[in-house]
């Protein structure tokens, strides 16, 4: 028979057992345009890219850590409001089929590193490239004949979630 002592320490160590998190299939974090940034991203998309299938607004994000592995125990995010300067447009994926728009910030960088640090998390690109998707799968474009985004990009709401490997 069990002492009173033993069964409270037993069901404390099992509350924290179940109240661990596990993110199964690893970890996503982003930071979303704010509304001035989105406002601006969509009037450079009507004036320029008319025709193309555009990145829906409400899907608009700057990627800090895509982590393919199941990592166990709660990631915590921030709040804060990232300021990136826009590089280039690039193509991404392996068939060269998405436009992204690079960014320059200091403080993403910092943000993918703290991740990677404090809570090991994996890479799947041997370099970390800010960027926002534009276009998920361009049809007749020439990218390098886009005038320049003239606009700081500003980000916040970074949110943590569960890696969603079917998008």
């Amino acid at each position: 028979m069990k002492t009173f002592k033993e069964f409270i320490l037993e069901q404390d160590e099992t509350d924290e057992q179940e109240e661990e998190i596990v993110y199964e299939k690893g970890v996503y974090i982003s930071v979303q345009p704010t509304e001035i940034t989105k406002n601006n991203i969509i009037k450079y998309m009507e004036k320029y890219l008319q025709g193309e299938d555009t990145q829906p607004i409400d899907e608009l994000h700057c990627t800090i850590s895509y982590s393919p592995q199941k990592h166990t125990g709660e990631v915590f995010s921030d709040e804060y409001t990232a300021l990136a300067t826009p590089k280039h447009f690039s193509l991404f994926n392996d068939d060269n089929s998405t436009l992204v728009l690079e960014l320059e910030s200091q403080l993403l960088d910092e943000r993918h590193n703290y991740f990677k640090t404090k809570y090991g998390l994996v890479d799947t690109y041997p370099e970390y490239k800010p960027h926002i998707t534009i276009v998920p799968k361009i049809k007749n474009i020439d990218y390098n004949s886009l005038p320049p985004i003239d606009f700081v990009i500003e980000l916040n709401n970074e949110t943590v979630q569960d890696l969603d490997t079917s998008k």
